[in-house]
Order: C-alpha cells, then sequence, then structure tokens
C-alpha cells in the first residue's frame, strides 16, 4: 500500500520573490487555473465524452504600499500594468529543509488600485492579473 504524506503550510512558511527580491510586505496570494471543459452531444440526451479546451490562469498579490512602490519605479512610464514578471511562490517549513515552489510564468498585472482610510497605519494593496503558466512544485 502506498503511502501519502502532505505536508499543511501556513503563512511563516512563505515566501514571495519577483524580479529576484523576496517581497518582504507581501500580505497574501492567490492564483486559479481553470480549464474550459465542455460535453459532447450527439444523438440522445446523454454526452457522450468531455472535451477539453484552453487553460487560464490568474492571480492576485496583496503587499504593502511601499513594495509596490518599488515595482512601479522598474515598469514602463511607472505603469505596473504594462509589466510582465515571473512571481516565485516558496514554501518553506521550519521542521524541515524540503522546499516546494510554485513558478508563476508571466504575471501581467491588470489593474492598480490604492487607497487609504481614516485610522489606517498603513496601505496594503492587491493587483490582480493574468498569468501565462503556472508551474507547481518545482
Amino acid at each position: 500500500m502506498t503511502t501519502f504524506n502532505s505536508r499543511q503550510y501556513g503563512w511563516c512558511d512563505v515566501s514571495i520573490a519577483i524580479h529576484g527580491r523576496v517581497i518582504t510586505g507581501a500580505t497574501g496570494f492567490k492564483s486559479t487555473v481553470k480549464r474550459k471543459r465542455e460535453r459532447l452531444y450527439g444523438r440522445g440526451a446523454k454526452a457522450f465524452d468531455i472535451l477539453d479546451g484552453n487553460v487560464e490562469a490568474e492571480g492576485e498579490i496583496s503587499l504593502w504600499q511601499s513594495d509596490l512602490a518599488a515595482l512601479v519605479k522598474k515598469a514602463p512610464d511607472s505603469d505596473i500594468t504594462r509589466m510582465k514578471f515571473d512571481v516565485v511562490v516558496s514554501y518553506s517549513p521550519r521542521d524541515s529543509y524540503q522546499v516546494v515552489t510554485d513558478i508563476w510564468k508571466g504575471f501581467c498585472p491588470t489593474e492598480n488600485t490604492q487607497g487609504l482610510k481614516q485610522g489606517d497605519t498603513h496601505m496594503e494593496v492587491t493587483i490582480p492579473g493574468l498569468i501565462l503558466d503556472v508551474k507547481y512544485n518545482q
């Protein structure tokens, strides 16, 4: 019998790097990979098969405004929505030497929305974007 052993990761185990720099002010991330699938119908009321279509990926990174400002400095015309870069997400548990790394190939930010309200002590910005491909467990 094969034994399956998995590791659960917490936020303290995560590092996010962009342009080779670990983002100290990263506060969250999310990626989604979707595959278009549709049923193939013929005679009768039930599908004969399920067909695969295109794959799409998207994601978002939440970080401090100061880390966003560092990215904007590298952007063409200071416009982060004109950038394309890889995002490296590494999971490195304290009690293990095994590092698991996911790579978002070609992350292209689609928005730059910033804001603060009374009482806020810092600005956190969430940057959504499109991803060309996600390479898991590299």
